[in-house]
């Protein structure tokens, strides 16, 4: 069995001349030989640190930020972001203390981007809780973000940026649950999701706004129908591009258009068979061949007749 590590036991890696080294018996060296540099005992130093933060070895991240004080090691935006990407909670949590100063260094939006990026809800949790950054958030008595009304859009950007980056990444739960952002989420989310292919986060959108904002009426965006063309995400389109939820003949039309300067024959078929219309069969054939993409206009025209009413 291993022999725990205590404080005691780490020492700072010794300096060895090389021409030496195999003569040197390291288990009864007891002499502390300083680095030639201080450059490469710093860097050394912060390779432990990042170490030792991604395997969650929490008692040696005290004893380098505290027993070293002067490698001048400090939590950073890369070190918070590494501990919440291993999941290391204690770790995440104990680097936030306040005399680590990461408050006061980096502040509440980088807490913003790394919960974004990671979908991590209980890190946006503990920075509205702790007032982290600027002091520009605080909770209510129902536990929701609220700002000061001097800054009210400062604190819809944030929001916004945090949303956009759970749309982005895929964190479905994370856009949903966030304190403070679920009442301001707009059509600009599905359109991050839709732009990144991410459906199931586009259903999980759609399903709220169906059950929870009914009074609006319009759930899709012909924005987020053109950056699903853009980006070909095919399967995007197909949910989205349907007058079903609130897009109108008209925005079908121009997603077509836009869908054959794109040149992809899955959404233009779908689009085309969508708008059922023979004349718009026509159009996008006649705009297909004007382009050179005559397999493609070969395809539309054999819909005319079909779609012709």
């Amino acid at each position: 069995m291993a022999t725990p590590i205590s404080e005691s036991s780490i020492l700072p890696v010794p300096f060895i001349d090389q021409g030496s080294a195999t003569a040197l018996d390291l288990s009864t060296h007891k002499t502390l030989i300083q680095p030639p540099q201080i450059h490469s005992a710093m860097y050394m130093s912060d390779q432990a640190f990042q170490g030792a933060i991604s395997g969650g070895h929490i008692e040696l991240v005290n004893v380098l930020l505290l027993k070293y004080p002067d490698y001048n090691l400090r939590p950073t935006k890369r070190s918070i972001s590494e501990a919440v990407y291993r999941n290391h909670t204690n770790v995440i949590y104990y680097l936030l203390e306040p005399r680590f100063g990461f408050s006061k260094l980096s502040g509440f939006d980088s807490l913003f981007e790394i919960a974004g990026k990671y979908g991590c809800n209980e890190l946006m949790d503990y920075a509205q809780k702790h007032q982290i950054g600027m002091g520009m958030y605080s909770l209510d008595s129902a536990g929701q973000l609220t700002t000061k009304k001097t800054i009210f859009s400062a604190k819809c950007e944030c929001i916004k940026a945090l949303r956009h980056l759970y749309a982005r990444n895929g964190h479905t739960a994370g856009i949903l649950q966030m304190k403070g952002g679920k009442h301001l989420l707009d059509k600009s989310v599905l359109t991050v999701a839709a732009e990144h292919g991410q459906l199931d986060t586009i259903h999980t959108i759609l399903w709220y706004w169906a059950h929870h904002r009914p009074s609006l009426g319009v759930y899709s965006s012909l924005d987020a129908v053109l950056a699903a063309i853009k980006s070909r995400h095919v399967g995007v389109v197909m949910v989205l591009a349907s007058v079903k939820i609130g897009l109108q003949k008209a925005d079908l039309v121009r997603a077509l258009d836009y869908s054959l300067e794109q040149c992809d024959f899955g959404i233009v078929t779908y689009l085309t068979a969508t708008i059922a219309s023979g004349r718009y069969c026509e159009h996008a054939s006649t705009i297909a061949r004007k382009n050179g993409h005559d397999d493609l206009a070969d395809h539309l025209e054999s819909m005319v007749e079909l779609y012709w009413w």
